[in-house]
């Protein structure tokens, strides 16, 4: 059933492939390794059909119940936190990450604190959009964007020579 699930899922039909991890579901002699992979499977059919709020639940609830998805859940939900532009959740996910051995996910973490910056200093916030470029140059040290958005940042609030330093790291 998880193999019928899985390719209606591939093949588009959403639906059929909900109905039928929903009635896996309702068996009540299903161990907690296969609840838990039923689930596993049940969110991303919900991802695939954009019902985001339903995937998140069932992944937070594999992710505190320390299910053997732990790591899959993290990154689905790291993606559901992208499409939403939830960068503050993104960061969290994305830490967790880290620290579970995904050394990979540095760089993406370092674009949420700059989406984050962006968008203090569009709020008006300059302290706030400081403190996630700090952030985000402790991850990533060479990046060009957060120069770049530091100079920016200094030149709109008056503090020319500042601006054109962090500027100059962003020219070739």
């Amino acid at each position: 059933y998880l193999v019928m699930g899985s390719l209606f899922r591939r093949r588009g039909e959403v639906d059929r492939a909900i109905r039928i991890h929903q009635d896996l579901l309702a068996r009540p002699a299903l161990s907690k390794l296969q609840q838990n992979t039923v689930r596993f499977e049940l969110a991303r059919d919900y991802l695939k059909a954009g019902l985001l709020d339903r995937a998140e639940r069932i992944l937070k609830e594999l992710v505190t119940e320390d299910s053997v998805y732990v790591v899959r859940c993290l990154e689905l939900l790291l993606s559901i936190y992208e499409q939403e532009k939830s960068w503050n959740e993104a960061v969290e996910t994305g830490n967790v990450l880290v620290g579970k051995g995904k050394a990979e996910i540095q760089l993406r973490l370092a674009h949420y604190y700059c989406e984050m910056a962006e968008k203090s200093h569009k709020l008006g916030d300059i302290v706030d959009a400081r403190r996630h470029l700090k952030q985000e140059l402790q991850v990533d040290k060479s990046s060009v964007r957060a120069s770049y958005i530091q100079g920016k940042n200094e030149f709109d609030s008056g503090e020319k020579k500042k601006s054109n330093k962090r500027l100059r790291r962003v020219r070739p």
